[in-house]
């Protein structure tokens, strides 16, 4: 063996892969962080040019911080089938299918760490201040690895450490309200898991934990199975939480399963419960699979067969609607909810939308009602639209104010997104965007969508990550199935949960030296503001971190006053 070993710090924006040599971090912008926030910071690892790769080396890597946890993951490459569409725009490394860095598989720093591949290797740390003067990180590696000739090589070390700024108190809590799509069903299908099992709730459990870690307030809840990406006659795997019996009295309710359901959300943090949607994907036009108990056993009452305004199924929402609102106002609950008419209408569902809107008008007079669109002609019949953030001009240039907004994948050009094959700061710099345009919320359809589009089976998310191939990979889910339940978090859960604690400093730094000095700092270039703010073009991910590291320094000064 004639070339050494190759060591390199990374920031938590780069996607290592191993052909490429990596960006390294810029040694002139140090670890930013306020109490208690979790970032990311990288070890990259390179196996010298023509190693004969037997035996599999393993590295030792120490991280330590005094006044600070340090947790690792191994970055892991997974398949990425639809890196981007054709035409796609310069906001992908790459479009071409391969193996992606993507997952964060837990390891131990205690243990040594067996490279997954040739080339360039990332162990991700996770650092999370618990003292104002924490720092610096020190960190060190070191492989002892196999020369030609079977004998044992000197042992290759690096050491490094890196500094870390603190700010002395925890950000606000957020002011965002986040909505990302949990499915229940995804994890039952994945597990093999009897639905609503032990084993069922303690996966769905290590979910919503890992959402609410992530920034998400809003947890959707499968009360019935949500109507979502559901092919027209087809019915996804059975989740519903609610018990329901008829009898010549009318419905009558149980929620043993759905109040333990709750009680996951109450602990693990979230701020809403979001209630699935009253109608039917894309036009509002049927009713929801709803499974009734009767003598004779479990009877679909509801579902593609019925439309949304036929009579039965009105008569079972007007009885539906007041018991889960006084349910959810009880002590089982007692916080915010948001409702759902129907996900996505387009201008040829008006019709149908604004019908089945009416219809539930009074049963659900006084709460909060969203749903995601992307045409404002629905402006004076949906409550309060989410718009796709690539629509988002279209509803300015008719003088309407945006404050809720979401994407997808049909945002795969310009605009923000999470796909795989993105840079990270695509994800991150949202947070500046949705502050400079005064966002108050914002909603992804697919945190755990560990299925095929439309439903129609499931899939193996560390094989596809693309939904069958339908969906640019990434974007059908943010997070993995891991062992016995676990759910294990990908580069694109941490840069999200970054994106989250990026706007709760804004909105902090606001209150303490005005909006205008924060929007200089986020955009300088005033990019972010007007109709088409969010389709500026993404900043660099060092320019990005430079941000960052201003607002912090911002608001510490603030602070000291």
């Amino acid at each position: 063996m004639t070339q050494p070993w190759r060591f390199l710090l990374c920031d938590d924006l780069e996607k290592v892969r191993p052909h490429l040599d990596p960006r390294p971090m810029d040694e002139d912008v140090p670890l930013t962080a306020f109490l208690g926030e979790r970032i990311g910071l990288q070890v990259v690892v390179g196996t010298p040019e023509g190693y004969a790769w037997w035996p599999a080396p393993e590295v030792r890597v120490t991280a330590t911080c005094a006044g600070a946890e340090v947790v690792a993951h191994l970055v892991e490459q997974v398949p990425t089938q639809l890196p981007a569409f054709p035409g796609h725009d310069e906001n992908y490394f790459d479009d071409v299918p391969g193996l992606y860095p993507d997952l964060l598989v837990p390891i131990d720093l205690a243990e040594p760490v067996r490279l997954a591949t040739l080339g360039w290797n990332a162990i991700w740390l996770d650092i999370t201040p618990t003292s104002a003067d924490a720092g610096p990180v020190s960190i060190s590696a070191s492989v002892t690895a196999t020369n030609w000739d079977g004998t044992e090589a000197e042992p290759e070390t690096f050491t490094a450490e890196v500094p870390l700024e603190v700010t002395p108190e925890a950000a606000p809590a957020t002011r965002l309200t986040h909505l990302a799509w949990l499915h229940a069903d995804g994890l039952a299908h994945h597990h093999g898991y009897d639905v609503w099992s032990d084993e069922h709730f303690a996966a769905c459990a290590n979910h919503v934990r890992a959402a609410v870690e992530m920034g998400v307030t809003a947890v959707l809840t499968p009360i019935w199975t949500p109507p979502l990406d559901t092919a027209v006659g087809h019915d996804r795997l059975n989740v519903q939480l609610l018990d329901i019996w008829h009898d010549d009295e009318g419905y009558h309710f149980g929620t043993e399963k759905l109040d333990r359901w709750l009680g996951i959300l109450r602990e693990a943090g979230a701020r809403q419960v979001e209630v699935p949607h009253l109608f039917t994907q894309w036009g509002a036009r049927f009713a929801p699979q709803v499974w009734v108990t009767t003598p004779d056993g479990p009877e679909k009452r509801f579902g593609w067969h019925v439309g949304a305004m036929d009579d039965s199924y009105q008569t079972y929402l007007a009885e539906l609607i007041p018991f889960l609102r006084s349910h959810l106002a009880s002590e089982a609950w007692g916080g915010e909810v948001i409702w759902h008419i129907s996900d996505e209408p387009t201008e040829a569902h008006i019709e149908t939308y604004t019908a089945a809107r009416q219809s539930v008008r009074g049963l659900l007079e006084g709460e909060m009602i969203v749903d995601a669109l992307s045409s404002p002609d629905f402006v004076t019949v949906v409550d309060h639209p989410i718009v796709a953030t690539d629509h988002v001009h279209a509803f300015h240039e008719r003088g309407l104010e945006v404050p809720m907004v979401y994407y997808c994948v049909s945002q795969n050009r310009a605009v923000s997104n999470r796909f795989i094959a993105q840079y990270s700061v695509g994800a991150r710099h949202l947070s500046g965007q949705m502050f400079v345009q005064q966002a108050t919320t914002f909603l992804h359809w697919g945190f755990n969508f560990y299925l095929q589009q439309y439903g129609l089976g499931p899939i193996d998310p560390f094989r596809d990550t693309s939904a069958g191939g339908r969906f640019p990979s990434g974007d059908p889910f943010t997070v993995y199935p891991g062992t016995d339940g676990a759910c294990w978090p990908s580069l694109r859960h941490r840069v999200l949960s970054e994106m989250t604690n990026d706007l709760r400093v804004m909105h902090w730094a606001a209150d303490l030296i005005g909006r205008d000095a924060v929007t200089e700092i986020v955009d300088p270039d005033d990019a972010y503001s007007g109709a088409r703010g969010y389709e500026a073009t993404w900043p660099s991910a060092s320019e990005w971190k430079r941000r960052r590291l201003a607002l912090d320094r911002a608001v510490r000064e603030a602070l000291a006053q």
